[in-house]
């Protein structure tokens, strides 16, 4: 079993379990608050395959437009 390594840069994380609707919306408030505070900041989107072989790739860059549309309600999740 490999170690969480998570990507460099800023990582937030929750330790407690969450419902679904409750991730959305303190997602919804997280990616609302970054893009006040940097609008034009690059997103890099991971490939998140640490449950099946331990790995994650970087996927490219997305706008605040698509994180949205990504976070947009719990079964956009």
């Amino acid at each position: 079993m490999r170690t969480f390594r998570p990507p460099a840069g800023r990582t937030f994380f929750c330790p407690d379990l969450l419902l679904l609707m409750m991730l959305a919306h303190d997602l919804r408030k997280v990616a609302a608050f970054l893009q006040t505070a940097w609008p034009d900041a690059p997103l890099n989107l991971f490939a998140d395959w640490w449950e099946h072989d331990g790995l994650h790739f970087h996927k490219g860059v997305i706008s605040f437009h698509t994180l949205f549309t990504m976070i947009g309600s719990p079964r956009s999740i």
